[in-house]
Parts: C-alpha cells; structure tokens; sequence
C-alpha cells in the first residue's frame, strides 16, 4: 500500500497515511518529471498582474504565477507578500519574454 501523496509505502492492513490522511493505494502513478520552467516576468504591480495573464493566455502561453493568489487590490498591500513571478516552459521563454516586452518599461517606472 502506497500514499498518492508523499509516496510512502505501508505494510498491509494500513488504510491511511499517517502523514498526510491520504487513503492509500495499492499502485501508484508513474512520477512525471518536473517541467523545466524559466521565470519571464515579475511584477508588484496590482494593475499589470491581469494584464501579463491575458496576454499569455491570449498567445496560448501556459504559465505558473509564483504569489499569484497572494496579492491584494488595496494599494500598498502587496510590497509585504513579495512580487507575482510569471514562469513557463523553456520553448516557449523566448515568445513570452517578446509578447510581455513592452509591459517591463511600464513595470520598472512604476517601482521608481
């Protein structure tokens, strides 16, 4: 018996796991290797935040925003939580860097 989460192996008669309080199984997935993202843009910027997703998103770019949930729309609440980071999957870095281009002149002028 396996936990799906952590990936711990119990004898059997186990049911659940005793870090996690996942239900085991008998098998488990195949592990799938990490993908090999690259950080494209990075703002604190509450304004810019929708606009860096529509335009990946519009492009058919995937993405991870690293702090993306944590922001705040109330002004100045955002500094403590860090910037949102855009990250993608190498093939498409280069793509996404020129689509979010012009948005970097207009991130930088708003942290002076």
């Amino acid at each position: 018996m396996y936990c799906p989460n952590c990936r711990t192996e119990y004898r059997d008669g186990f049911a659940r796991c005793s870090d996690c309080d996942a239900a085991l199984v008998s098998m488990l997935e195949p592990q799938v290797g990490q993908p090999d993202l690259v950080k494209v843009f990075e703002t604190s910027q509450p304004s810019v935040i929708p606009v860096v997703e529509s335009l990946l998103r519009g492009a058919g770019i995937e993405f991870m925003a690293k702090n993306g949930r944590l922001h705040s729309t109330v002004p100045g609440a955002n500094f403590a939580l860090g910037p949102v980071q855009y990250w993608v999957l190498r093939g498409q870095a280069a793509d996404a860097r020129s689509l979010l281009e012009e948005l970097e002149g207009a991130n930088e002028s708003a942290r002076a």
